[in-house]
C-alpha cells in the first residue's frame, strides 16, 4: 500500500483528509527544538484561519517549537551564501524515518517542511546528493523516487543546483519529482517572489491558488483535491484531478502517506 509523509504540525489543524480506501500516513516531528522568547505561542497555534487554540506549549509537548534547521544568513557567517543549521542532523533523522517507517509514496510538507519535502524529492532522485542517502540505490527492496510532493507556501533553498535537478549526470535540469504547489494569494510570509524559484526547479509543477495567507487551506473544495491528488499518484493526467474551484470528485483506490 502506498504511504504518505507528512510534518507533524498538520496534526495541531483542523487539517483533515478523509479517504475512500487504505491510506497509511506518517507525521514526523522535526529534530531541532527552538526558542521563541519574544512571540506569544498563539501565533503557532494559529496555522489556518479557521484554527483555535486551546493548548500551550507549557502543557502539550507536541506544540513546542520545532525546526527542520535554523537558517544563518551570510552576514552573520561571513559566507557568501545562506547557512542551514542542523541540516546534516535533518538529512541523517529523515533517513532513519524513511529506513525504519518507509518507503513512502509521496510527502505533504507546509512552509519551511515544504522546503524539505522538496529536498525528500531531490535526494530520492538523486540519493548522492548528500551522505545519509548515498547508499540508497544499494537496497533494492528500499525507498524509491517519491511518486509526488505536495508544497504548501514552499520556498527554494540557498543550496548548490544539483539539489534542484541540475547535475551533470543529467540532461535535464530541473527535478523529475511530480509536484503540486499551493500557494496563498495573500500570503505576506511566503510570497510568489519565493514560492516561484521552487516552482521552476520542477518539471511540469501544477500550481493551484487560494483566497488566503500563510497557512494550509482546509475548506472542504481543498481536503477533495488533496485527496483526490493522492488518490491518482499513479495517473500522470493531472486533469483527472480538478481545481479546487472546479468541483473535486472523490476518486477511489489504495495510496500510502507520510507527511513532514
Amino acid at each position: 500500500m502506498p504511504r504518505f509523509l507528512l510534518n507533524e504540525l498538520l496534526l495541531n489543524t483542523h487539517f483533515e483528509i478523509r479517504f475512500d480506501y487504505v491510506v497509511f500516513t506518517v507525521f514526523v516531528d522535526a529534530p531541532h527544538v527552538i526558542e521563541v522568547p519574544s512571540l506569544g505561542m498563539g501565533a503557532f497555534d494559529k496555522f489556518d484561519s479557521t484554527a483555535v487554540a486551546t493548548t500551550s506549549s507549557e502543557t502539550d509537548p507536541e506544540l513546542i517549537p520545532r525546526a527542520w534547521w535554523i537558517t544563518k544568513d551570510p552576514e552573520q557567517t561571513g559566507l557568501p551564501h545562506k547557512l542551514y543549521q542542523g541540516w546534516d542532523q535533518t538529512m541523517a533523522f529523515l533517513r532513519e524515518v524513511i529506513d525504519t517507517q518507509g518507503p513512502f509514496d509521496a510527502c505533504l510538507g507546509f512552509s519551511q517542511g515544504a522546503a524539505l519535502a522538496a529536498i525528500v524529492g531531490s535526494v530520492l532522485e538523486c540519493p548522492t546528493v548528500h551522505p545519509s542517502f548515498s547508499d540508497l540505490k544499494d537496497k533494492p527492496n528500499g525507498q524509491k523516487a517519491l511518486k509526488a510532493v505536495i508544497l504548501v507556501a514552499g520556498f527554494k533553498l540557498d543550496l548548490q543546483s544539483e539539489w534542484y535537478g541540475d547535475r551533470s549526470d543529467s540532461d535535464s535540469k530541473t527535478l523529475k519529482t511530480r509536484s503540486l504547489h499551493i500557494l496563498g494569494r495573500t500570503d505576506s510570509i511566503v510570497g510568489e517572489d519565493r514560492s516561484q524559484p521552487l516552482i521552476s526547479s520542477f518539471e511540469n509543477p501544477r500550481v493551484e491558488w487560494h483566497d488566503g495567507g500563510h497557512f494550509v487551506p482546509s475548506k472542504k473544495s481543498w481536503r477533495e483535491l488533496f485527496a483526490n491528488y493522492l488518490q491518482n499518484l499513479d495517473n500522470p493526467d493531472e486533469s483527472a484531478v480538478p481545481s479546487p474551484s472546479e468541483g473535486v470528485e472523490s476518486i477511489g483506490t489504495n495510496t500510502n502517506v507520510a507527511k513532514i
